[in-house]
């Protein structure tokens, strides 16, 4: 799924993931701890610079990182 890393470390990453759809997607996490809080925003867009649907793929990634940082963040 992650085919590279592009940024890591003091909150925020960003990774390029492969798909079975087609289109890779670039990813990006942002994390920030408020008020005792971890809020994580993950964005999630096709690589490519032309428009073209992604048939669902930044979707689906978004959906399936969010469960991995919601474990994560609850483990903090």
């Amino acid at each position: 799924m992650v085919a590279e890393v592009l940024e890591l470390g003091h909150g925020k990453v960003s990774l390029i993931c492969r798909t079975p759809y087609g289109p890779q997607v670039q990813v990006s996490i942002d994390l920030a701890v408020t008020e005792g809080r971890a809020v994580a925003v993950i964005t999630c867009r096709p690589t490519s610079s032309w428009k073209r649907l992604d048939g669902g793929a930044s979707w689906a990634i978004a959906g399936t990182l969010e469960r991995h940082v919601r474990a994560a963040l609850d483990e903090v």
